[in-house]
């Protein structure tokens, strides 16, 4: 309604919010204490966790995102999104193939995810337990992504980069911080 774009409004059914991000498609996110995950919005490309069979139309309201739990963490892509685990497994869905929520195959032990917000050509990270980064996703943005394919099917490691902590993916770059405090680029930046 018009007063929801000119004022704050809660959100009706959402408590407990331990987490939020938001994607380019005006698709919403949450986590509450329990690690429930909840999406909202444009579900144009199942970015609400809806999968290839599901409805495309726009969720109106907050619902769970079935076949998440114990999620930690969220990040929303352009048309895709990505969930860490407390277990260290991450979970996509969304996209250009209007995927189902699914574990990735081949990462375990991720402390923590990435995913271009802003593009709809959206790849993918996740940091491991060991500081190594893996990649994955359509990688064709305006600059080649950490020297990778423009699309790489399933995670693939990113040579030159250890130590790493944290992740941010946005227009065309990438930035990654390691346990030294130094921040490190690759794509246009």
């Amino acid at each position: 309604n018009e007063r929801g774009r000119n004022v704050p409004i809660q959100i009706p059914g959402l408590s407990a919010i331990v987490g939020i991000d938001v994607g380019r498609s005006y698709s919403a996110y949450a986590i509450d204490l329990s690690g429930n995950a909840w999406g909202w919005g444009y579900n144009g490309y199942a970015n609400i966790g809806t999968g290839p069979n599901g409805s495309r139309d726009d969720v109106l309201a907050p619902q769970r995102i079935a076949g998440l739990s114990d999620i930690v963490d969220l990040r929303a892509g352009g048309v895709s999104a990505a969930a860490l685990g407390r277990n260290g497994k991450v979970y996509s869905w969304g996209g250009f193939a209007y995927a189902a929520v699914s574990e990735v195959p081949g990462v375990a032990n991720a402390v923590a995810i990435g995913v271009d917000a802003v593009n709809t050509t959206h790849p993918h990270f996740a940091v491991l337990g060991s500081g190594g980064v893996v990649a994955w996703g359509d990688t064709s943005s305006p600059a080649a992504r950490c020297s990778q394919s423009s699309t790489i099917p399933a995670p693939a490691v990113i040579t030159g980069l250890s130590a790493i902590t944290a992740v941010a993916s946005g227009d065309g770059i990438d930035l990654f911080l390691d346990a030294a405090g130094q921040a490190w680029s690759c794509g246009g930046g």
